[in-house]
């Protein structure tokens, strides 16, 4: 036993660029198991520069720290940059009542990826993304 198990809460935000393209936010109350694996349970919303909203359900293991740094050693791409990110795995499912972004509603996505500590005080209190924060921009 490495630890106590804890229950923590993140906000999160951003956008995305791609087939959607848009602002993102949710809550994730994760579980922390005694091993200092981080199980994600993340619920939000995207909304498409059209102004659909798609929510979103996002389900995952997050490996220590200690789990990851073993890992980008092995693949040869430990540094001191990757000394605090931690890998993280998971699906995702999404569910919509636009036409345009219906073909979500039956599917089911791959998560992977990495959390990295944040550079900077955190911005606290959560508000809700702003499009200029994004590199497009609603017209």
């Amino acid at each position: 036993m490495k630890g106590a198990e804890a229950h923590d809460f993140y906000l999160a935000q951003g956008c995305c660029d791609g087939r959607i393209t848009g602002t993102f936010h949710g809550s994730n109350p994760p579980r922390r198991p005694t091993d200092e694996t981080y199980a994600m349970d993340l619920q939000g919303e995207i909304e498409t520069l059209e102004q659909v909203q798609i929510m979103l359900d996002y389900q995952g293991y997050g490996r220590s720290r200690a789990r990851s740094d073993e890992l980008y050693d092995a693949a040869g791409v430990a540094s001191p940059a990757t000394k605090f990110r931690r890998q993280v795995v998971g699906f995702a499912r999404h569910v919509t009542d636009s036409p345009a972004y219906r073909w979500l509603n039956d599917a089911v996505c791959a998560i992977s990826g990495e959390v990295r500590v944040p550079v900077g005080p955190a911005a606290l209190p959560w508000r809700r993304p702003r499009s200029s924060w994004c590199s497009t921009s609603r017209s």
